[in-house]
């Protein structure tokens, strides 16, 4: 539990850095106060409980830390997680259009495919159509890049000045689209506005994580490589190797 929650937190992370030059969005003061708990929640678990900086969310978690009892922990966690669900649906029904938003952001982090189901994204739509950058690319995520609508948001997103989303059209476009779809010239139209949006400097910063800006040549991270690397005992390796483990059960299971 704790290992894979930790290689979601590191997605969770990867995220939060990919969007430093991203639209900013102001969540109401009631929602962001249950976003930075559950956050507060997230950093406390993921910590050492006997280093006197760890962050303590509360004495019965760093209890529970200390005493490595898994299956407390994670019927701890899921309560937690309840109840931070429970707050933001509350909100929604008061009407507050950020709680939505919020719930999305924990569906797409979190693949959690129940309450992906039930969403009511009319909310987040209405946003979108407010000129709100930030909804329109949360919607573009939920979408995803199987749908039509994928790109119709993206490109939505774009328009509206989302840095992360004009720096993705510029690759949709450059390589990720099937080959009729791929348009050299949107692509760099796309460049151009990213430019404008983050500055030169970051975004270069961005395309030399993909690529050896010494040589100019395109390679791609290979992140199972990185994971490799690791040592044995670090938290990404184990984490990725519960997953694998994970994943060969489950098919070993759907050929019995």
């Amino acid at each position: 539990m704790k290992a894979l929650l930790l290689l979601l937190t590191c997605i969770v992370s990867t995220l939060s850095i990919a969007s430093v030059n991203e639209t900013n969005y102001t969540f109401s003061a009631n929602v962001q106060s249950v976003k930075d708990r559950y956050q507060k929640l997230l950093n406390a678990y993921m910590s050492d409980p006997n280093d006197p900086i760890s962050p303590e969310y509360s004495k019965e978690l760093t209890t529970l830390l200390k005493e490595g009892k898994e299956t407390k922990l994670k019927t701890y966690f899921e309560q937690q997680t309840a109840s931070y669900i429970k707050h933001l649906k509350s909100d929604i029904q008061k009407g507050d259009q950020s709680a939505s938003m919020a719930l999305l952001e924990y569906v797409l982090f979190f693949q959690n495919d129940e309450i992906r189901n039930e969403l009511d994204l009319k909310p987040i739509e209405y946003l979108s159509d407010q000129d709100n950058a930030y909804a329109s690319y949360l919607l573009a995520q939920y979408y995803g890049d199987h749908s039509p609508q994928y790109m119709t948001y993206l490109e939505k997103a774009g328009h509206q000045g989302s840095p992360i989303a004009q720096r993705t059209l510029v690759d949709e476009y450059n390589f990720r689209r099937p080959i009729e779809q791929q348009d050299e010239e949107k692509a760099q139209y796309w460049k151009e506005q990213a430019i404008k949006s983050m500055g030169e400097d970051a975004y270069q910063e961005e395309v030399c994580k993909l690529a050896n800006c010494e040589t100019g040549s395109f390679k791609m991270v290979d992140f199972s490589k990185l994971i490799e690397d690791e040592p044995v005992d670090s938290p990404a390796r184990v984490a990725s190797d519960m997953l694998k483990q994970n994943h060969d059960s489950s098919e070993q299971d759907d050929e019995k």
